[in-house]
């Protein structure tokens, strides 16, 4: 209806249209009414209303209006009470300004002036847009242009938007907007929120040719200053295929911002003189900051570069020298050949005094000049890179059967490198760190990182360089082809690495993550100002793109997909291609190879699968009956799936942790490389600041357990029984070790302090391994004090090594000091301090971000820095990665508001990975929302289980007891069942945990402690008790020390049972012969088995905890026997207390289990006899049944029993006594017991 008015316009006929969409609505307009609609049933109908009313009211239907008018009437007559329904406010507002007078528009701008929630600033701002008052119209689009208007710089465009379609305000604003272009385009030309939909807006009611041409007239008459276009005015008209030749003489300024030609430099340890150095960086559009020139990379060309410099330095180009020769000033001009017709963005020119590794014989026909270059110091670190460059291009030649074209390709590292490397055509640039190798100082991942960058910028030499992209929208091209290649190409040289596997960790399943909001973007992204450019060298591109070549690969076979790539770039050598190119080329190659495309095996297609709960669980069985029935990548891919499927809500978050419960069996890298990588991110949810301290440390308490399997397996060295450890191997004790030591499993951590001392003590010789020492170095930095904090600092300032370097920035970020990472955030943004390379300013930055202490620090620091950090590393590829580390944990409603606020008023920003970020942190909030109950749950389940972990074992056991029963009462009154207890137990610690569990169940605890040897410090911070395992946690204010004593200590109070379980009453009658009445004796017995002792002391109450026991026990002096495991001390006689009462101490026990323990208080008789090896054995029971002799034939026979057993198990029996009691309850027929 809407399209059709605007077609309509100023014509006669809108009249009748507009009454037949009248008709059209009122149906549905009587049905729905203003009556506000449940949303929980009616969601739809509530969606619908709006449209329907304003539809209504917009072709003045009398009720329609009226109705707006009264419930405006309402709220004028009350401003402070707002009763119109939220979602009709705009229609309401906007109908009464429309058909009201200047009241009406003013009430509403006061309104405007005081309101501070966006929703309601917004539909006041829409009402404010209907006005037909051609005044007020004028007025209304003035503020939104004066300083220190009431309307939000982030409303602006969409308000103006609104009076621009409006019928009766479209001509004012085209002549408004005509005439404030400049202004608005100052405001807002170089924002993402463009200007386009305030002209979309405007013209789409213009149906004229008189307002085409209008329109025409304006379009030519802008000018965007932002297009880098210098226009020259010829003095007449060029014909075609015309080939004038321009000069331009110009002047430019050397900087030190990496972008087209710059300065860099380095200080030479030997002197340490600082050396300076000139070299380049042009992708993407960065030449045009050196020349003047086509600078798209659809307009190839040949250059012929020639550069002045002096004696001292050498220079290099794409192409080898020409000429050089001595000018009269003593400097040396050099000319290099012409080059290939190629992109201005592939030019490069370097000048410094560096010296070179070459071998003048590579490639297939041993006709290419390879050269490895350098600081001379630094020559040595540049063996490792010489070879793999020599090989890979050899093998990409043989790959595509295309020859390199260039008779040269030199790899040179430069000190200050933004990106990683620069594919340059002939002449590749480096950070130091991806072309040095020094095998006793780089640990194997730096290794890899070189081989394999070396790769992918050898591998653009062919797809980039000799083919380029027609328009950076199909940059994939370039950088998918890249990465996948760079595998491809160094599995040729390692092929023993499993980089395929490794593949699919770091690249395949990594990205999906990234392409699963719906603000990630497509490989081949429609670009359409200059600023977009850098926002696509991201994990989409790069990737994504490589991602899907690999599916290419495998669904049409290797061979096929190695022709159809080489028809592709036979059919545009030198010229630029487009992604329809590529699928032409390798469509006609799998017709003319006949190739169907298969199915989906271990994840050639690149997509998620999710099932449903009972397959999830028939998985999971599978899994921990025989994880290998499934190929490594068949479940890595199965724990990325569950890790993200439950991250975006489809699954419980509890199901990941349930599948992971096989891992314990698990050893391939790239299935733990995955599931450290999702557990990751649920540690960010659950360590964030604003959330549950409690399950983060049970999430820490589980990620030990989980890790110490794989930990002991693997271990900090290669094992002596595995001689042959693969290199995979390496990469996974790394990963392993970093983690464990990441969450301060004790062993780790005491070994990298180990290691550290070393070194610490004697900083001339740094003896941990290479592959160990960031592992190490971050672990110091956490844990220990400013002192090692400023011994690494001070190792890195001293270090001349790239690669050392970089470990120690990425370790100094791992401080928990506050202080200190506020120190670190401004030593990398203040040049003046010359500490941290300007290149490496924001992998330092982002490397603190990441650090969860950090959270708070970073954020206030992003928004106070914000304009100089856009300045100086706003162009760069991974300036967007920082706002990604800065808000990685944001989790609330009000961090999402925070950044929002952050986001509309920061024009600056690229609008579209910012609108990513908001969404991201919408989904943690989700998250947070759906999945923290879910996973609060899961280990609350996981506490319940009623077994206890071997974090502790107990050594030796101290119970005393003190019993308020009487053997009788006056009248057989009640007894008094009341016990009081005292326990005491030496425990050692076996894993470093931050939680205690003790078995306790129906005990009214009164105090609760567990210390550290002698200390008096309690480290118990809170406790417990989980009904369902009958389990009490303490949470410690501190890990435990592996194999160190603590002592545990509780007193509590409780009563004696009586369901003959337990410490419980027991009772017996006897009859008084003279008066006839009845007498009941009371008695207190145990039985503890199977898991019972708890309800009498707090244990570790399972069978497998054996310890000793030292038992006393305070009674009644009714009770005249009293017996416990051991034999009864001070002379086998209880001591008298001050208050009349006894007490009975006992031998203390060989280690024994719960269970085991007994004590019997009673006024039994007992008849006794010793063994022949000297064992006392008594039989105890009711006076008159001993007395009777019921007793004799039990004892015969026990006492010949026991030497029986010890002359049979030849094992000594380890009491001094065995008592055997007949008890008159008892809950089954014999209870062995010591």
């Amino acid at each position: 209806m809407n399209q059709q008015e605007e077609l309509l316009a100023d014509r006669d006929i809108l009249i009748d249209v507009q009454r037949y969409f009248l008709e059209l609505v009122l149906p549905i307009y009587n049905t729905i009414g203003w009556v506000a609609n449940d949303q929980s049933t009616e969601w739809l109908r509530t969606l619908l209303q709006p449209s329907i009313l304003s539809a209504a009211c917009h072709y003045d239907h009398p009720e329609c209006i009226e109705a707006a008018r009264s419930a405006y009437r309402r709220w004028n007559l009350n401003p402070t009470l707002n009763q119109i329904p939220a979602n009709l406010r705009s229609i309401v507002y906007c109908t009464v300004v429309r058909e009201g007078s200047r009241s009406e528009f003013n009430f509403l701008w006061a309104r405007l002036q005081i309101e501070s929630i966006a929703s309601e600033t917004w539909n006041l701002l829409e009402g404010l847009a209907c006005t037909k008052d051609p005044s007020l119209i004028v007025w209304f689009l003035d503020q939104h242009l004066t300083n220190g208007s009431v309307i939000r710089n982030q409303d602006s465009l969409l308000s103006i938007e609104n009076v621009a379609r409006s019928p009766a305000a479209n001509r004012i604003a085209w002549n408004w907007i005509r005439d404030y272009w400049s202004i608005l385009f100052e405001k807002w030309g170089k924002s993402d929120n463009t200007l386009g939909g305030i002209i979309e807006a405007v013209s789409s009611r213009f149906v004229t040719v008189r307002q085409r041409d209008e329109f025409k007239t304006f379009a030519d008459s802008i000018i965007d200053k932002d297009l880098d276009f210098f226009t020259i005015i010829l003095n007449r008209s060029l014909q075609v295929n015309e080939q004038p030749i321009l000069t331009l003489n110009y002047v430019g300024e050397l900087k030190n911002d990496t972008d087209g030609f710059y300065i860099s430099s380095y200080v030479r340890s030997s002197d340490k003189v600082r050396r300076y150095l000139v070299a380049s960086q042009m992708e993407p559009i960065a030449a045009r900051r050196a020349l003047p020139c086509f600078d798209e990379p659809t307009f190839k060309a040949t250059f012929t570069i020639t550069v002045e410099h002096e004696q001292q330095y050498r220079a290099w180009s794409n192409m080898p020298i020409e000429s050089s020769e001595t000018q009269s000033n003593g400097w040396l001009l050099t000319q290099f050949q012409k080059t290939v017709p190629m992109s201005s963005y592939l030019l490069a020119l370097v000048v410094a005094d560096f010296d070179c590794l070459t071998r003048s014989n590579t490639g297939r026909f041993q006709n290419i000049t390879t050269s490895v270059c350098a600081q001379s110091e630094k020559k040595d670190d540049l063996n490792y890179a010489l070879e793999i460059a020599t090989q890979s291009i050899r093998d990409f030649e043989e790959q595509y059967q295309i020859n390199y074209p260039l008779p040269k390709c030199d790899h040179i590292a430069v000190p200050d490198f933004d990106a990683g490397a620069m594919e340059n055509f002939g002449c590749i640039l480096y950070r130091e760190t991806r072309l040095f190798y020094n095998n006793r100082t780089s640990s194997s991942s730096n290794k890899q990182s070189v081989a394999l960058v070396i790769a992918h910028e050898l591998a653009h030499q062919w797809f980039g360089n000799l083919v380029s992209p027609a328009w950076w929208d199909d940059l994939w091209l370039n950088e998918g082809f890249a990465a996948w290649m760079q595998f491809v190409g160094t599995n040729k040289v390692h092929p023993t690495w499993d980089l395929y596997q490794q593949f699919i960790a770091q690249q395949w399943l990594a990205v999906m993550q990234d392409d699963a909001v719906s603000f990630s973007h497509p490989v081949n992204m429609k670009l359409t100002q200059n600023d977009q450019l850098t926002s696509i060298f991201d994990d989409i591109t790069y990737s994504k793109g490589s991602s899907l070549l690999r599916m290419m690969g495998n669904f049409m076979s290797e061979e096929t997909f190695n022709k159809g790539v080489t028809r592709y770039l036979e059919r545009h050598l030198y010229s630029t291609a487009t992604q329809i190119d590529l699928w032409r080329a390798l469509g006609k190659q799998m017709s003319d190879d006949n190739i169907q495309l298969p199915t989906n095996p271990n994840l050639l297609g690149f997509y998620r699968t999710n099932y449903d709960v009972r397959n999830w669980k028939m998985i999971i069985e599978q899994l921990k009956t025989d994880h290998e029935k499934l190929t490594i990548i068949e479940r890595a891919g199965l724990v990325d799936d569950v890790f993200n499927l439950a991250r975006a809500n489809i699954l419980q978050t509890s199901l990941v942790f349930d599948l992971l419960s096989y891992v314990r069996f698990e050893s391939a890298y790239i299935v733990w490389e995955r599931i450290i990588a999702g557990l990751s991110y649920i540690e960010q949810m659950i360590a964030s600041k604003s959330s549950d301290l409690t399950l983060y440390e049970q999430f820490q308490s589980y990620m030990i357990d989980l890790i110490f399997p794989i930990y002991t397996q693997l271990g900090w060295q290669q094992q002596p029984s595995n001689a042959t450890d693969k290199w995979l191997d390496t990469l996974h004790r790394n990963l392993i070790v970093s983690t464990a030591c990441r969450y301060n499993l004790d062993d780790c951590v005491q070994h990298a302090r180990l290691l550290f001392e070393q070194w610490f003590n004697q900083p001339s010789n740094n003896s941990i391994e290479p592959n160990h020492r960031s592992i190490v170095y971050c672990t110091i930095v956490r844990l220990g004090s400013r002192a090692e904090f400023q011994f690494l600092l001070r190792q890195y300032q001293e270090s001349n090594d790239p690669q050392e370097k970089a470990s120690i920035q990425s370790a100094l970020a791992c401080t928990r000091d506050t202080e200190l990472i506020r120190y670190l955030l401004e030593i990398h943004v203040n040049s003046q301090l010359n500490i941290i390379r300007r290149q490496d300013t924001l992998a330092g930055i982002r490397a603190i971000c990441r650090n969860f202490i950090a959270e708070t620090e970073c954020w206030t620091f992003v928004r106070s820095r914000w304009r100089q950090l856009f300045k100086e590393f706003g162009g760069s590829l991974s300036f967007v990665d920082l706002i990604k580390d800065v808000t990685a944990r944001f989790n609330t409603e009000q961090q999402l508001d925070e950044f929002e606020r952050f986001f509309e008023q920061t024009i600056d920003t690229n609008a579209v990975e910012f609108r990513a970020i908001i969404e991201r942190i919408r989904a943690n909030t989700q998250w947070m929302e759906k999945a923290k109950p879910n996973l609060a749950e899961w280990f609350m389940n996981r506490t319940v289980t009623i077994r206890l972990p071997f974090d502790w074992i107990p050594s030796q056991y101290e119970l005393n007891f003190d019993v308020r029963l009487r053997t009788t009462y006056p009248n057989n009154a009640e007894p008094d069942t009341l016990f009081m207890g005292h326990t005491r137990i030496i425990v050692r610690c076996n894993r470093s945990t931050n939680e205690f569990r003790i078995h306790m169940k129906q005990l009214q605890m009164s105090s609760v402690t567990l210390k550290h040897g002698d200390t008096s410090s309690n480290l118990i911070i809170d406790w417990t008790w989980i009904s369902q395992s009958e389990i009490l946690i303490c949470r410690l204010r501190e890990r435990c020390a592996t194999n160190e004593d603590y002592v545990f200590e509780t007193e509590y109070t409780t009563e004696l049972s009586r369901d003959m379980a337990g410490f419980y009453l027991s009772r017996y009658n006897i009859s008084n012969t003279s008066t006839g009445d009845i007498i009941t004796h009371n008695i207190a017995a145990t039985h503890m088995q199977p898991t019972i002792a708890r309800t009498v002391f707090p244990c570790f109450d399972e069978p497998v905890f054996k310890a000793k026991f030292n038992i006393s026990i305070t009674h009644d002096p009714s009770f005249t026997v009293v017996r416990s495991n051991g034999a009864m001390l001070d002379g086998g006689r209880p001591i008298q207390q001050p208050d009349g009462r006894f007490l009975s101490r006992f031998e203390e026990t060989p280690p024994m289990s719960t269970y085991l323990i007994a004590f019997v208080l009673t006024d039994f008789e007992c008849v006794s006899r010793v063994t022949s090896a000297n064992i006392e054995v008594n039989v105890c029971g009711r006076p008159e049944a001993i007395l009777n002799g019921e007793g004799d034939f039990a004892l015969e026979v026990s006492t010949k029993l026991i030497p029986y057993y010890e002359q049979s198990y030849n094992i000594s029996y380890p009491i001094s006594k065995c008592d055997h009691f007949a008890l008159p309850d008892f809950a089954i027929g014999k209870y062995s017991k010591l």
